[in-house]
């Protein structure tokens, strides 16, 4: 999940710890630490703001292709609106 000062992710980090779900939690927003915890815990559901879409988008290519990211199925976003354009880069 994003960290816990962004306040949207409560209820999904709610509903997690009820299901008894593993949960990784980012002590800050770093785009490339969020692709290496993806890959190391095999997340496969992941809650992030527009911001960390934008730090994502920044990062090169080749680092954001480094990782594997094949066990994320859903990548949901709250938070602020997020422009059309960078939701299809991020698709």
């Amino acid at each position: 999940t994003a960290p816990l000062y962004f306040g949207g992710q409560y209820g999904i980090f709610s509903q997690a710890w009820g299901a008894r779900a593993d949960i990784v939690l980012m002590p800050k927003v770093d785009a490339e630490s969020f692709l290496a915890l993806v890959e190391r815990h095999r997340v496969n559901h992941a809650y992030v703001v527009p911001t960390m879409f934008t730090r994502l988008l920044r990062l090169t290519a080749a680092i954001r292709h480094r990782y594997d990211l094949s066990s994320l199925n859903y990548l949901i976003h709250t938070g602020a609106p997020c422009p059309i354009t960078v939701k299809r880069q991020i698709i």
